[in-house]
């Protein structure tokens, strides 16, 4: 039987992994296939291919049967980017029908890289929910504030989540505001965010005044002064 186009991609990224790329264009074209889902499987287990190379691939090709690996790497943090590969993977596989597993990963798993992974899993899904959690994952210390931040920036982040971090009155909660404002200033790819209006930045403003009182200390200088620019910018433009 000849073998299939995904599968020829498949054997081809695992004979040369630069060939990744390639091959994930090819396998985000074609259908969910079992037969290259298998090989992956196989060339994890017999350490021909690495970590971030099968979940990667694996969530290009789509098919359900690689689950349970991706999910397997996410959980054992190998490295090198794997998780993150593994949590965007788990969601090109499954979809929405991911988002609960994702969800308890979150907080659940027992590496941070793993819940990191997780997090940028829900990233792909997006939503209000996905939001809620993944801010209070960085408060809570589940993942680094600077993650939660990063994605964060990426979504439809209402100024009053923010807010409400700001009021938990927690360093963590300070350092992912201020970590959010500097990814929104500074990185080309949230511009397609929408902005907040001046009545919601100048309520920011107010709480990030009152949290800087209490929690600045936990700021490095870099990041104290970027957010005392971003203030003084906003009282400029009342």
């Amino acid at each position: 039987m000849r073998a299939s186009r995904a599968l020829n991609s498949v054997k081809k990224a695992i004979a040369n992994h630069a060939y990744f790329k390639i091959a994930s264009r090819d396998l985000e074209k074609l259908a969910p296939d079992a037969a290259a889902t298998q090989a992956l499987i196989e060339a994890f287990r017999g350490r021909s291919a690495p970590a971030w190379l099968v979940a990667h691939l694996l969530g290009c090709n789509g098919h359900d049967d690689g689950y349970a690996l991706v999910r397997e790497i996410l959980l054992s943090a190998p490295g090198l980017l794997a998780e993150s590969y593994a949590g965007v993977a788990l969601t090109k596989i499954r979809g929405n029908r991911a988002f609960d597993d994702l969800a308890s990963l979150l907080t659940e798993a027992p590496h941070k890289a793993s819940r990191e992974g997780a997090a940028y899993g829900l990233r792909e899904l997006g939503g209000p929910v996905a939001i809620r959690i993944i801010a209070a994952a960085g408060r809570d210390g589940h993942i680094k504030p600077s993650v939660a931040a990063s994605i964060l920036a990426k979504l439809p982040t209402p100024s009053r989540r923010v807010i409400e971090l700001v009021d938990s009155d927690t360093e963590r909660g300070l350092l992912i505001a201020a970590w959010l404002i500097h990814f929104r200033e500074t990185s080309s790819s949230v511009r397609a965010v929408p902005h907040w209006n001046r009545q919601e930045t100048a309520e920011l403003g107010d709480a990030l005044r009152t949290a800087l009182a209490r929690h600045g200390g936990a700021l490095s200088e870099l990041r104290r002064r970027h957010l005392n620019q971003w203030l003084e910018r906003q009282d400029e433009a009342k």
